[in-house]
């Protein structure tokens, strides 16, 4: 069972670093042709996890779309989210329209475990001071059906984040901390890396490395400790030894000297001379 899950964990970590790989040389040719999803005035440009979370506090819903440069079909979606967008700024005056590019935001792209592009998902509080529910929308992506989704459509599908179950998104604290350890890559990346490798792939080096560091400390560590209470504990007999060969060689000397004459006192003496 344990050679399972190791075995699985094995495979998730190569299939992530795969991934990443693959991620990071499309945007760099994406970067090198110039090839950008187009901005947009109603469409909100979120840079970072704290304008997000500003978003989010700052209206009731928000329809967030999850993209890359390189891909093609966030490039046909952008007319249609502009659209959306547009007319939602008179019909839904409280449903902000936003997108986030996932190699730029890696909060993002790690808490909602981007899996395909684009992604886009409908954050709503289902009261004003409550945490938001996340729904993977599944509307299809044109204006006239997000529209309707943004209406009233949501209603059909089932929230899959919040506190309310374990789906890891940043309306919960497990998808909050995953969002903090992508950044934290990023950040290693930045400060660490001299090498053209992706975050994550260099990440993983890193704490393969560490691990591996780390269990040879322990094991030099275990083996002085080991020896250190191997001479201890034989100190520790040879004073034993010494001090029962002394009690041992006191009780022979008594033995060899006789009986010991008792001595006399004074009167006694006294007495005798008289």
């Amino acid at each position: 069972m344990l050679m399972r899950g190791v075995a699985n964990l094995a495979l998730a970590a190569l299939t992530l670093i795969s991934g990443a790989v693959c991620d990071e040389k499309q945007a760099k040719e994406a970067a090198a042709a110039g090839r950008a999803v187009p901005k947009s005035a109603d469409v909100i440009e979120v840079a970072d996890r704290h304008q997000y979370a500003a978003v989010v506090a700052g209206h009731d819903a928000v329809l967030l779309e999850l993209y890359a440069n390189w891909c093609a079909a966030c490039h046909a979606l952008a007319p249609e989210l502009d659209a959306v967008a547009a007319a939602a700024r008179t019909r839904h005056p409280r449903v902000a329209v936003a997108r986030a590019n996932v190699a730029e935001v890696e909060y993002l792209a790690t808490s909602f475990m981007v899996g395909a592009l684009p992604d886009l998902v409908f954050l709503r509080r289902p009261a004003p001071a409550a945490t938001p529910e996340v729904r993977r929308v599944s509307a299809n992506f044109t204006a006239d059906d997000l529209l309707a989704y943004i209406a009233g459509g949501w209603t059909a599908d089932a929230p899959v984040g919040g506190y309310a179950t374990l789906w890891c998104t940043p309306a919960n604290l497990c998808g909050h901390l995953g969002g903090l350890f992508g950044d934290l890559v990023v950040e290693v990346d930045r400060r660490f890396n001299p090498f053209d490798i992706p975050p994550w792939t260099f990440m993983a080096i890193v704490i393969s490395a560490t691990y591996l560091v780390g269990q040879v400390g322990v094991t030099l560590l275990a083996r002085a400790l080991a020896r250190k209470y191997r001479s201890m504990a034989r100190a520790r007999a040879a004073t034993k030894d010494t001090t029962k060969d002394a009690a041992a060689s006191a009780a022979k000397d008594t033995d060899a000297a006789g009986p010991s004459t008792p001595r006399r006192s004074a009167r006694q003496r006294a007495k005798k001379n008289q």
